[in-house]
């Protein structure tokens, strides 16, 4: 016996609503797509773009230290550099400055054990040395990592493959996922401390 309808068309609103749904997540994939592989730039334009990004804000958030200093500490190297960094930040804002440079390093080295073996020999003794709780600051890293894994998928590559669909399916969802968490985890950082 058939299931009458309340209304003709009731169908094709259900079916309307859905293909724009469908649309915006497409946009959406393909927006990111678009960004992460047309504007994305040559490794060493971005490596000049962060180092000029880094020398503004020295220059701005450390008052105390002059042209002198500053260059001094580039010369010494990237070790002298992270140590002014973490200088300058406060005890309650280190896990979550953690979670920020651990989702950056984590777009460079997607492997936990890499990630955590070029940010922990920073992080622990910074914590350390501010009397920040260690595990918060080793939460924070790892969280960063997990929450930037979510923009790079390599962890869904063999589930892609077995189940025969493209990542540009799926990299809408991953990086709305990223958002949510990014937003979520850094909100709850506070209450680690």
């Amino acid at each position: 016996m058939p299931i009458p309808n309340a209304s003709p068309n009731a169908g094709e609103d259900s079916s309307l609503s859905q293909h724009k749904r469908r649309t915006l997540l497409s946009s959406v994939t393909s927006f990111f797509l678009f960004l992460f592989e047309r504007i994305t730039p040559d490794p060493y334009i971005f490596a000049v773009v962060l180092t000029i990004l880094t020398a503004l804000l020295a220059a701005i958030f450390a008052p105390k230290g002059s042209a002198e200093v500053i260059l001094t500490g580039w010369y010494n190297g990237l070790f002298s550099i992270l140590a002014f960094a973490f200088q300058m930040v406060l005890a309650h804002t280190l896990p979550f400055w953690n979670f920020v440079a651990s989702m950056i390093i984590s777009l460079f080295i997607p492997s936990g054990g890499g990630h955590w073996a070029v940010q922990g020999p920073f992080a622990v003794p910074a914590a350390a040395q501010l009397h920040v709780s260690q595990a918060a600051t080793a939460m924070a890293v790892a969280m960063g990592e997990q929450v930037t894994n979510m923009i790079q998928p390599f962890w869904a590559l063999p589930v892609l493959a077995i189940a025969g669909i493209s990542l540009r399916r799926v990299m809408g969802f991953t990086v709305m996922s990223f958002f949510v968490g990014a937003l979520v985890f850094g909100l709850a950082l506070p209450f680690l401390v």
